[in-house]
Parts: structure tokens; sequence; C-alpha cells
């Protein structure tokens, strides 16, 4: 997962993203679901995955199905600017985790 990470933070982040999270925690994500994810957060709009991954890692958990269907309800909910919404507040990211 580390040699992963390196593809896809700064090395702030990078160093950031290994003092908030244990090696235990970090070695349990699916390196092919991490890459699906980011690829499909990437695809839809968002431009500040980086942050993502520092404070809502267990995103990367889960399916982009469940993702998706997440981001279509805050999408109603915030609208169709609700990238912009997110990126202003990331803690309407807890939606996609509950």
């Amino acid at each position: 997962m580390s040699d992963l990470l390196k593809n896809y933070l700064s090395d702030f982040k990078y160093q950031m993203f290994f003092e908030h999270y244990s090696d235990m925690y970090i070695n349990s994500f699916d390196l092919d679901n991490f890459i699906k994810v980011y690829t499909y957060l990437e695809n839809v709009g968002f431009d500040f995955i980086d942050d993502i991954i520092i404070n809502y890692a267990e995103i990367f958990k889960l399916s982009v199905w469940d993702i998706y269907e997440s981001l279509k309800r805050i999408s109603k909910k915030y609208g169709p600017n609700y990238i912009d919404r997110i990126s202003k507040d990331m803690r309407i990211l807890e939606m996609v985790l509950d």
C-alpha cells in the first residue's frame, strides 16, 4: 500500500497519512479497490482526492457501487454542485460511510 500511495499523494500528505493511520489499518486496504475508488472519484470530478485519502480513508474500502449510490443521495440533497459543497465541508462525506 505504501508504494501505491506514493503515486497518489505528495510527500507531505504521504507522511500525514502514515502518521494518522496505523500500519495494520493501512495494510488492510485492497489495492485494486483503492485504485478503482480513486479512479471513480477522479472521473466524477473530485479534485481533492488526496484530502479524502487523509481524512476519510475508509471510503477507499467501500465498493465503487456503494460510493456511487451514496453520491447520488448527496447530489439529491445538495444539488448539482455537490462536489464543490463537499470540498468546502468534507464532513458531508460521512454520508458515504453511513
